[in-house]
């Protein structure tokens, strides 16, 4: 079947084909290639100096994301701001299920809360002063923290008085100035026995 059609690019009359595409009987909307080639061009984003082409309501993907930042309701979104379980940060939740403000928190969720590495308690603190590169610090070393109410320089040398390095009760943690002076002891107490 043959219909006169009007070019969606030029705007000149043709006469249109039927076409059927995955089942369904569809008319070209352009009377050549070129001008469908022409008309398939992405449209630029609305922001005056920006080249990017349009993808949501004729802005580009970034200048959509500045606007969803700046307005409460946006083309009929809505911003949801939540807090972040993992770090109690406010954010912008991207949608209802969403629960926290990164990937990294996320990550620092899942992962377990105590761990032991050569012996040792290590629970995850991420923000503390004296964690290793993956969030972990020591027990002993926050308990002789609480104990003497300050933290602990990298000189000072903690030692587990029953030689148990999963005890870490107040009582049987000592605190040393360096670790030399931790060595020697452990050297006066082999000799002596």
């Amino acid at each position: 079947m043959k219909l006169d059609w009007v070019c969606s690019y030029c705007e000149k009359p043709f006469v249109a084909v039927r076409q059927s595409t995955r089942g369904k009987r569809t008319y070209r909307a352009y009377c050549s290639i070129e001008c469908r080639q022409s008309g398939l061009k992405p449209n630029p984003c609305v922001v005056i100096e920006c080249e990017r082409q349009s993808r949501i309501h004729g802005l580009c993907s970034k200048h959509y994301k500045q606007e969803m930042r700046k307005n409460d309701r946006l083309f009929g979104c809505t911003r949801i701001d939540k807090v972040c379980k993992n770090c109690g940060v406010t954010y912008i939740a991207t949608s209802r299920n969403q629960m926290f403000c990164s990937r990294a928190c996320k990550t620092l969720s899942i992962r377990p809360n105590v761990i032991y590495r050569k012996g040792y308690r290590k629970i995850s603190l991420p923000h503390h002063p004296r964690a290793d590169k993956r969030g972990y610090v020591s027990e002993h070393l926050l308990v002789m923290e609480q104990k003497i109410g300050r933290p602990i320089d990298k000189e000072e040398s903690i030692h587990h008085i029953d030689n148990c390095k999963v005890n870490n009760h107040p009582d049987n943690l000592q605190l040393f100035e360096n670790h030399g002076k931790h060595v020697s002891f452990h050297r006066q107490k082999r000799t002596s026995c």
